[in-house]
């Protein structure tokens, strides 16, 4: 599916018309910073909690997905949460019958690195809900207008292959799948003896599976809540990405309270649940500036890129690169040079968080077993993100890291959509773990791309 050529929508010509001729020669300036950051707080004192569903948590010693429940078209779904990627997407068969395509909708598709996996459907403008508290702990209806991705159809990324799986126990099961275009593929069996399909894309073979193509119940739904980022800004991916669209995907900033002004538009990651909107009580961060993608966002929050950071592997402190605080994996993959693709990384490494140089970050050593703060394994994987954003250009694409999910247990991560921070706070297990190294700064720490 080629999406490169999807432009704006009518709906963002009729919001930003009027602004065409100011904005032309802003493309690639970072949106002016707020007085308010996540060490000295923000004016304003409301905010919503949205706790865990499920039991889920960040507890000492997790591995498990955390996931919040979210009401769409009156069904209350359970969907994991993902700040390694950008986008609430859910299988039409998830969705149900009473969920309907509205009539600004337009085709698209979301990628997710870690998996290989590719889910094509319908972006469609919708309106979510959250059961949640506010600052008095009083329960509240948070709500939201966003466009979520109705899936129809599941592949590979270009040069992988994806696994999804099935449910061999439907009526009229012959032990394959349906492939988009014709053809059939044989179902096997993925490390844990689940039944599966995996879907190859080499070129020129292409492999797809659609559900309308397939017996009612054979393909497993799929589904996910992304609340972090857009990493390279290539045409295909999460997306289209263009103009006035890529913060359309991301639920969290796009709440109703955040649009009208009533709470500052971000939210911080906890043990228990998430903080929807900042506060003056949210304070002591160590933080950095993101840096612009330099699409233009007229419609909701400015559009960012990741955090950066550093690594320290083998004794060498590679250079600045992005780092995915990612709840959404168990393990963890690095990209940095005169390291082997392929690999895994077995001795002591450093993470260095939030540009601060080495004042801000954590210990990993896969071989003690004592650290909880130790992903399940790192892998070497190729280098950086690629695409067209600043970070993804030399010498800054040398270096990528992808946390995995342990990073939370023990730091709270506050998202500043609105201003273009991000932040972190030790948890209180995070204050008192030895592999935990913290120190916030007033200003924060600086972004190493010059920006113009």
């Amino acid at each position: 599916m080629n999406l490169s050529s999807v432009g704006r929508r009518s709906w963002v010509m009729l919001k930003v018309s009027f602004l065409a001729g100011s904005l032309s020669g802003l493309l690639n300036l970072q949106p002016a910073r707020a007085t308010n950051d996540p060490f000295t707080g923000y004016n304003n004192s409301s905010y919503y909690f949205l706790p865990y569903a499920g039991n889920t948590s960040f507890a000492p010693g997790s591995t498990q997905d955390v996931r919040v429940a979210v009401t769409i078209a009156g069904k209350e779904h359970v969907f994991n949460v993902d700040t390694g990627s950008r986008g609430l997407y859910a299988s039409s068969t998830e969705l149900g019958p009473d969920f309907t395509i509205g009539p600004n909708s337009f085709p698209g598709e979301i990628d997710l690195d870690s998996s290989g996996r590719v889910s094509y459907g319908t972006w469609t403008q919708t309106s979510l809900s959250f059961k949640v508290t506010d600052q008095n702990n009083a329960p509240q209806v948070a709500t939201a207008t966003a466009y979520i991705l109705d899936v129809t159809t599941l592949g590979a990324q270009e040069g992988r292959t994806a696994s999804f799986g099935v449910n061999t126990k439907v009526k009229g099961y012959n032990g394959t799948v349906k492939l988009v275009g014709g053809g059939t593929i044989a179902v096997t069996q993925n490390s844990k003896g689940d039944p599966v399909v995996v879907l190859s894309h080499v070129k020129p073979l292409n492999q797809q599976i659609s559900y309308a193509d397939n017996i009612p119940g054979l393909i497993n739904n799929v589904s996910n809540f992304g609340i972090g980022f857009d990493l390279s800004g290539k045409p295909t991916g999460t997306g289209p990405v263009v103009d006035n669209e890529n913060q359309i995907y991301n639920v969290l900033i796009n709440l109703d309270d955040m649009r009208n002004g009533t709470l500052v538009g971000g939210y911080i990651i906890t043990p228990t649940g998430i903080q929807l909107g900042l506060t003056s009580k949210d304070t002591g961060y160590a933080y950095t500036m993101l840096n612009s993608t330099g699409l233009l966002s007229a419609y909701t929050a400015p559009d960012w890129q990741t955090p950066m950071g550093q690594t320290v592997v083998n004794g060498v402190t590679n250079q600045p690169g992005s780092i995915v605080m990612d709840s959404g994996i168990p393990n963890a993959f690095l990209a940095a040079p005169n390291l082997k693709i392929g690999d895994k990384i077995t001795k002591p490494m450093k993470v260095y968080l939030m540009n601060s140089g080495g004042t801000v970050g954590y210990n990993i050593d896969v071989s003690d077993s004592t650290n909880d703060l130790n992903p399940e394994s790192v892998l070497v994987v190729k280098h950086g993100t690629g695409g067209t954003y600043s970070q993804g250009q030399p010498p800054y694409q040398t270096q990528f890291f992808n946390t995995g999910r342990h990073v939370f247990e023990a730091f709270n991560m506050l998202y500043d959509a609105q201003n273009g921070y991000m932040g972190v706070l030790p948890t209180a297990y995070g204050a008192k773990n030895p592999n935990v190294f913290f120190k916030a700064q007033a200003g924060g720490y600086p972004d190493p791309i010059q920006n113009p």
